[in-house]
């Protein structure tokens, strides 16, 4: 699921919107209807467009049937959207004693939040209620730890984290958690113990890098404070290692600790240690493309803990992504200058994320408008690096490659030795290479990029496929593939590579099994049903390749790819094509 579309129905757009104007209108800030159905169609339009009249729409929907499940949940919604979470807690309030099941677990969120507000911690636990021990369930394990810790049942709190190793995701939490509450309760040893089992679940670094960088910032302030500065950088450089380049908030952390500015604790009290749950549980969401369930906990976060600047963070990427520019620009004026967010977030600003809502034929020129802040930025910035990275990411969108590659070169020229953050560098710049018909040029930079990420899922995988997309080491390509996808065992472009290598091995059973996966993972990619249609073809069912292939053209492919389905839907695949790229 993406976006709010099983909740906030979408609208055909404003031609629609226009033909309902006879039941529902806005005069100044006075809204009107002149029956349930209007108000609730224009409340529904309003939520699609992040307008903050859609709260005020459903209200008015309920005034004509008080008790219409949908308007209810569609009015706690809105109001959670825009961030009127004291009105979310009265309108959840009222639904609570004959909600809808579908909504009852966000009522109970929201109920639960407002409890831990006001240190009203035996009420967290009546607004969540029995918990079942079920997956979902297990998600309120935390929040009741954390109220029984606030009660002073400490004991309690730690016995119920140990109820939540359902899976290794739930397992980090659970250590990550039991870590905070150690170290709040200044009992040093067993907090550094649980500190290291969270820290052991390397691979969540790339599956859910903001709470793994949380993890990183609480573990290195705890050391810090407990064993001084040197200690602090020497575990913070050990945990970095055979990781990706840090993320910037890393980066400033470790700049941080060589100053000697003093970390400060993630949490100080039960509030914050809810609101450090509902953010990594929405960071998570919001990465995997689930944006309703990321707005709902994100702004939860918000609740606890208004100075959450994290959560400031990703609801502005959020309110981007969805093209609210100005919800965004909100979000993100709240981020203080001294914060490590406050550059990605005036860099995000000047990217627009709000281009997925242009047409094409305005992203070149959004990407020009970028490029040219980036330079304005790239000049008064003292680290120039990171902002450089990404202007080398724009031409490479833009395809150009002469521009990456001069600009890449520059860069690399003026490091003393590559280290294992530099990897983006030779990666970039290999893509460059590949993309200018270069495969010498570019093979080289993709081996120095695994010889500085050994486990880095984004160069394994996009060298693996090179590889044998060209026909060229074909096993070679394939073992690279294969540990990227297990790395990313739900990244669906990742198991799409493993399932591409299989079939130009002539493995069809297993290219189909794997690409299937594929496309479970990512069902709009054109390019994945584009490819599992192949291997169909191979193994016989020759009816499924032609469905997958007419699936691969209702999904934009680009232009020569559509072509060449166009072929295969009319000839079918040639015989001799098997260890050719289609």
């Amino acid at each position: 699921m993406s976006g709010f579309a099983p909740l906030w129905p979408d609208m055909p757009g404003k031609d629609f919107f226009a033909g309902a104007a006879a039941f529902a209108a806005v005069k100044g800030d006075t809204i009107s209807a002149q029956s349930f159905s209007g108000a609730y169609l224009a409340g529904s339009y309003a939520a699609n467009q992040g307008s903050s009249y859609a709260g005020a729409y459903f209200r008015l929907a309920l005034s004509f049937r008080p008790h219409d499940k949908m308007a209810q949940r569609e009015l706690l919604l809105s109001l959670i959207d825009d961030g009127n979470y004291t009105q979310a807690v009265q309108t959840a309030a009222a639904m609570r004693a004959d909600s809808d099941p579908s909504i009852r677990p966000i009522i109970q969120l929201v109920l639960a939040a407002e409890a831990f507000k006001k240190q009203h911690y035996a009420q967290v636990n009546a607004a969540i209620g029995t918990t079942k021990g079920d997956n979902e369930s297990l998600l309120w394990v935390f929040f009741t730890s954390w109220a029984d810790y606030g009660s002073g049942r400490k004991v309690r709190a730690l016995h119920n984290l140990q109820r939540a190793h359902f899976s290794e995701w739930y397992s980090f939490l659970s250590y990550y958690n039991t870590a905070l509450i150690q170290d709040l309760s200044r009992n040093t040893a067993e907090a550094a113990a649980a500190y290291e089992k969270a820290l052991k679940y390397k691979q969540l670094a790339e599956m859910a890098p903001e709470a793994y960088e949380h993890l990183l910032i609480a573990y290195i302030g705890f050391i810090q404070r407990s064993n001084g500065k040197q200690a602090a950088i020497r575990r913070l450089d050990r945990a970095q290692a055979g990781l990706s380049a840090p993320a910037p908030i890393v980066q400033t952390l470790r700049r941080q600790l060589e100053q000697g500015r003093i970390i400060p604790p993630i949490v100080t009290n039960p509030a914050q240690g809810a609101a450090e749950f509902a953010y990594d549980i929405g960071s998570t969401f919001l990465r995997a493309g689930e944006d309703l369930y990321a707005d709902i906990y994100l702004q939860t976060a918000l609740f606890l803990y208004p100075e959450n600047e994290a959560a400031l963070f990703r609801l502005g990427i959020l309110a981007a992504k969805s093209g609210r520019r100005e919800k965004a620009q909100a979000f993100f004026a709240r981020i203080a200058p001294n914060s490590p967010y406050f550059d990605d977030a005036e860099l995000l600003l000047a990217l627009g994320l709000n281009r997925k809502l242009a047409d094409s034929s305005k992203a070149d020129k959004k990407d020009t408008q970028a490029a040219a802040e980036l330079e304005k930025m790239i000049a008064r910035s003292p680290d120039k690096a990171p902002l450089q990275n990404v202007l080398a990411n724009i031409y490479l969108q833009n395809g150009n490659y002469s521009a990456a590659i001069n600009l890449l070169n520059n860069m690399i020229s003026r490091l003393a030795k590559p280290e294992g953050k530099d990897w983006s560098l030779y990666f970039q710049r290999g893509i460059a290479y590949e993309r200018s018909k270069n495969w010498q040029k570019a093979e080289e930079n993709f081996r120095e990029a695994l010889r500085l990420a050994p486990q880095n899922a984004d160069v394994l995988n996009y060298y693996g496929y090179s590889l044998t997309d060209r026909g060229i080491r074909l096993e070679e390509g394939l073992d690279m593939v294969r540990k990227a996808a297990d790395l990313r065992q739900q990244d669906g472009a990742v198991i799409d590579s493993l399932g591409w290598a299989y079939y130009k091995l002539g493995r069809y059973d297993e290219a189909v099994t794997t690409l299937e996966k594929a496309v479970r993972l990512e069902p709009g990619e054109s390019s994945i049903n584009d490819h599992l249609g192949d291997a169909y073809w191979k193994i016989g069912r020759k009816l499924d390749a032609v469905f997958q292939w007419n699936h691969a053209l209702a999904f934009n492919p680009d232009p020569g790819e559509e072509a060449a389905i166009k072929a295969k839907l009319q000839f079918g695949l040639p015989e001799q094509t098997g260890n050719a790229a289609p």
